[in-house]
Formats: structure tokens, C-alpha cells, sequence
């Protein structure tokens, strides 16, 4: 099935016209309008025998082979890295343990520079990105809904067709529009970067409607990376049902530990407007370690990635990492956010900013009083509202990871952070 998709066009009827493009360093690279070979004159069933295509299949047979038992399932697979992986693997191929060069390249030649080789690679990896998308889509994603235009018959027909390939149990697709929301974004995903690795790679020139941000960048994308600008036009082919039905067959019945396509950035939790209604979780709170209905955390903690309450600075939740004792946010971050951590301590009214074991700060709350002031450890006591440009900064700072940034500038402005053991938190 790789071969269906990575097969050249036909050869020309020229004798003269070379089918293999030239680096645009070298003296016969002549400027074109896309860094790849355009896919709609290609024919994807014509094969050849000396196809460089037939020795790169055999590179990655295993993974899109029907018939043999492998480890790796497609839904497990990043295929942006997949994707260039296979790119810049267009010269050099492994085949029966052997390493050979392309008969058809110079060693100048090795780089990717834009062949049809490399746009079947693109088509066969955003097709395996398209079939993530449709196991791993749910009616309650979250998607604006001037994103969700309406639907051609063609297009919907496409989509309830190959939604019953890759979901052959489950119910007929109703959202069609969200659905098809999600895969533009996904297709949006993967070219963005694609985009920038062959500007740097072959020079050529973005259109400039992808330099204006009132513009969709769908359509102009598509065209720079050699693609059809139609939705319907890149999940057409029966190649694409063939794919489906032989990745469906290998999906596993439980789709929790799969990666949710496409991949989104971790946005923090809304926050309620009124910090009234922010100590009322923290009243409602009970320590999980002790199950008291009258123990109370004494220093209640939100993290604001997940929206989980933890008790802070406090021994009952401690846990044992290792050799060492960490307190419920250090160990909540290894399960949540990794290196960086962003917490509000309710009680205090203040912004907990958390990297590594010994590293972290406090901030302001974004809730401030009717003339606009913070009140940092909750001294007044005056009704707070959320403050959403401050709250935007703070999303701003995790977005950009930027915590560690700023929590060495605060260690260099304010030394009592140092004393604090910030393990314990």
C-alpha cells in the first residue's frame, strides 16, 4: 500500500525532460511557484520498476504492511516526524540490511529538494494524519463555530464514507461540519511546519497571501506545499479507503491511550469571575490522604492547567520520589506538566510558579478590587473580580514557556525566594 501512494507519475514523452529535480543550488535549478512537484498530474496506481519509490517502501514496510506482525500502530506515530523522517531519507535507502544509494541521484543530490517522491511522502502521511483524526474525533470537541462552514454534498458524502471504514462499530457521523472543521485544522497542522522546513530547504518563496493574516491560509498553503486546495480532493482516491480499511482493521478497542488528533496547546482553566466563588472550592475541599469530613487543607492550591485542588505545603500528601519526600504539587507536576508548574493558592490570593525542585516564586493573582489593585495574600479582604488582560499574561507566560524566564528574574528582584523549600509545596 505504500507503493500505491509513493509511485511517480508516468514518464513524460519527452525524451529530454528529466524527471528528477535538481537542488536549487546547483546550476540547473530553475525557480517554480511550489517546493514540490505538483500531485494532481500524478497518477498514484503507475508504478515503475526502477522507481526510487520502490526501495523507500521497503524502508518502512513494516509499518504499512497488512500482513506482517509489528509493535507499532499508526495511531502511536507523530507523522510530522514521520513525514520528515521519510523526506530526508529520499537518497539513501536500507534494503536487506544493505545501505544503497539512489541510482538516479549524485551525491549532491542527497538532500530532499522538492521531488514527487517527497509529495507522495507528504500525501501518504497527511492521509495516515486524516485517519487519526476520524478514530480519535469526538462530537464534543471544542472548535469555534465561524470555523465550522458549510459542507458540500461531495464532501459529505466523502466523509460519512470513510467515517464508516474507520469506525466500522460505532454510529453514522452526524457533525459533519465539525468534523470536517478538525481535519482542516489538522491539514493546518502539519503543512505549517512543512512549509517552513522546505522555505529553508529550498529557497523557494511563500505566495504572499500567506504573509497576510486577514487571508485564509488553507488554500495558499496547500498550493506552496503542491497540494490540491479541495478538501474533497485530498481524501479522494481509492487509495485512501484501502488505507483506511487496512489501519482500521489494526485499531485497538480502547482508544483512551491515544493521542487525541489534531494536537492542540494546553490552554489553563477558566477561571470564575467572582474570587468568592474560587473560596468556595476551597471551602468544599477535603484533604484526599485523610478522609475527615471536618479536615480541611489548610493551604488549598489549584493548579491551573487541570483545575485540581491539592493541598500545599502540607505533610499529609507528601510523596516519595526516589530518596525524596515531595510535597503534592511538586508531585502533581510530574503527572500534569511536566518541569513547570502554575498554581493558585486560594487562601493567599497569589500565583505559585514552580520549574524545578529548588526554583519557583510567587505572583500576583489576576483578581483585583474595584480600583484595579492585586491583593497578594488576601490582607484587605476587599471583593476581588478576575482580571482578564492579567489572566492573558499569565497564559501568555505558560504558552511561550516562559515560567523558568521568570522565575530567575524574580529570584534576582526578590531573595526571599531562596528560603523557601520548594520541594515541599
Amino acid at each position: 500500500m505504500l507503493r500505491v501512494l509513493l509511485a511517480p507519475p508516468p514518464p513524460t514523452s519527452s525524451a529530454t525532460a528529466s524527471t528528477v529535480p535538481v537542488s536549487p543550488r546547483s546550476p540547473e535549478y530553475h525557480t517554480t511557484t511550489s517546493p514540490v512537484h505538483s500531485f494532481t498530474n500524478a497518477s498514484p496506481l503507475s508504478s515503475s520498476a526502477d522507481s526510487p519509490a520502490k526501495l523507500l517502501s521497503s524502508t518502512f514496510a513494516q509499518l504499512f504492511s497488512s500482513k506482517k506482525e509489528i509493535n507499532v500502530n499508526l495511531l502511536h506515530v507523530d507523522m510530522l516526524s514521520l513525514a520528515i523522517s521519510l523526506m530526508m531519507s529520499i537518497g539513501w535507502t536500507w534494503h536487506d540490511g544493505v545501505q544503497s544509494l539512489k541510482p538516479t541521484r549524485q551525491l549532491r543530490e542527497m538532500l530532499p529538494d522538492g521531488s514527487t517522491d517527497e509529495l507522495h511522502v507528504l500525501r501518504l502521511c497527511l492521509t495516515g494524519l486524516y485517519f487519526q483524526v476520524f478514530v480519535t474525533f469526538d462530537d464534543s470537541d471544542m472548535i469555534d463555530a465561524q470555523d465550522c462552514v458549510k459542507v458540500d454534498d461531495a464532501v459529505a458524502t466523502r466523509l460519512k464514507l470513510l467515517w464508516s471504514i474507520a469506525r466500522p462499530t460505532d454510529s453514522v457521523l452526524v457533525d459533519v461540519p465539525r468534523l470536517q472543521a478538525t481535519l482542516v485544522e489538522a491539514t493546518l497542522s502539519l503543512l505549517r511546519p512543512l512549509a517552513l522546513f522546505y522555505h529553508a530547504l529550498t529557497l523557494v518563496n511563500p505566495p504572499e497571501a500567506l504573509k497576510d493574516p486577514s487571508v485564509d491560509e488553507f488554500e495558499p498553503l496547500c498550493r506552496y506545499m503542491g497540494l490540491p486546495f479541495h478538501l474533497s480532493e485530498l481524501l479522494d482516491g481509492f487509495a485512501v479507503e484501502q488505507l483506511f480499511d487496512m489501519w482500521s482493521a489494526a485499531t485497538p478497542p480502547s482508544r483512551h491511550s491515544i493521542v487525541r488528533q489534531p494536537i492542540r496547546a494546553t490552554q489553563l482553566v477558566d477561571l470564575p469571575y467572582d474570587f468568592s466563588e474560587v473560596i468556595h472550592l476551597a471551602s468544599a475541599f477535603r484533604c484526599p490522604s485523610i478522609p475527615l469530613d471536618e479536615n480541611a487543607a489548610n493551604v488549598p492550591t489549584m493548579c491551573l492547567v487541570c483545575g485540581q485542588i491539592l493541598c500545599s505545603q502540607s505533610y499529609c500528601c507528601q510523596k516519595q520520589v526516589g530518596k525524596e519526600s515531595t510535597g503534592a504539587c511538586r508531585y502533581h507536576m510530574i503527572h500534569c506538566s511536566g518541569p513547570m508548574g502554575i498554581f493558585l493558592r486560594i487562601r493567599d490570593c497569589a500565583i505559585v510558579l514552580m520549574t524545578t525542585r529548588n526554583r519557583g516564586c510567587f505572583r500576583p493573582a489576576p483578581y483585583v478590587d474595584e480600583f484595579g489593585e492585586a491583593d497578594q495574600g488576601f490582607r484587605r479582604g476587599n471583593p476581588l473580580h478576575l482580571n482578564e488582560e492579567l489572566y492573558h499574561k499569565l497564559r501568555q507566560l505558560w504558552l511561550q514557556q516562559g515560567i523558568s524566564e521568570e522565575v530567575v528574574n524574580q529570584y534576582e528582584i526578590d531573595h526571599r525566594n531562596m528560603q523557601y523549600d520548594w520541594g515541599h509545596f
